[in-house]
């Protein structure tokens, strides 16, 4: 196994720490690694985002050969835009099974102009401000088309894990649920572990109040994909 010396987490609220949960899998499997942690995992966190965040990190050297990066993509119509619709307080979203909806994310400590808000369908029923909620909504309703955003996803994807192997960055695709394509381009050299409904029991997932699950892990399922990725490793 490669001796790493960090592990850098990237995806959305599957791989974040939401109410409910203790920990995510990102901090158990740097626990089993005996390494620093990086959580980058975000609730209503979008593949752009990932993208984003991890190019951006692999550029400044903050990840680089001896990081491990494990990359659980979302759901491929989700967004992330830049706004001058500032609110006072990043955080203030409202709650959902797996905690705190984020309204907006700050950008850069030198940006203090904007913001970045998180898109995802129905995300205009959260936002406080109304020409926020206006132009979610409108998006959407006009500019949101599944297809198109899967033909570019397929895209990115294809330059972003040639960007990694390029740079020899160790990596693991974490592919939960349905979200990625399974007809994705994956190369050798790249892991991939897929989780699904029927590989995972559902008591290792959290549930609804309703009692449907939620397809998201509990503590317990935290755990369970922290090991099956080590064990791939």
């Amino acid at each position: 196994m490669h001796n790493y010396k960090k592990l850098t987490v990237a995806g959305c609220s599957v791989s974040d720490r939401g109410s409910g949960v203790d920990w995510c899998y990102g901090d158990k499997l740097a626990e089993l690694l005996d390494v620093e942690y990086d959580h980058q995992g975000a609730i209503c966190g979008s593949n752009d985002r990932i993208f984003r965040v991890v190019t951006n990190s692999i550029i400044d050297g903050s990840i680089d050969t001896d990081t491990l990066v494990v990359i659980q993509y979302t759901q491929t119509v989700r967004r992330e835009f830049w706004t001058s619709n500032t609110v006072d307080e990043p955080f203030p979203g409202p709650m959902n099974s797996t905690g705190r909806i984020p309204l907006v994310e700050s950008y850069g400590e030198e940006r203090i102009d904007g913001q970045l808000v998180r898109w995802k369908p129905n995300a205009h029923s959260w936002q406080k401000v109304s020409s926020t909620q206006q132009f979610f909504k409108q998006y959407q309703e006009q500019f949101a088309d599944i297809k198109y955003a899967d033909d570019v996803f397929a895209l990115q994807h294809y330059n972003f894990v040639h960007m990694l192997n390029a740079k020899k960055i160790p990596h693991v695709f974490l592919n939960v649920w349905a979200y990625p394509h399974n007809d994705l381009y994956w190369p050798s050299e790249s892991l991939v572990l897929r989780i699904t409904a029927e590989n995972l029991d559902s008591s290792l997932q959290t549930t609804l109040p309703n009692g449907e699950l939620d397809w998201h892990f509990n503590n317990a399922g935290h755990i369970e994909v922290a090991q099956r990725i080590y064990n791939l490793l």
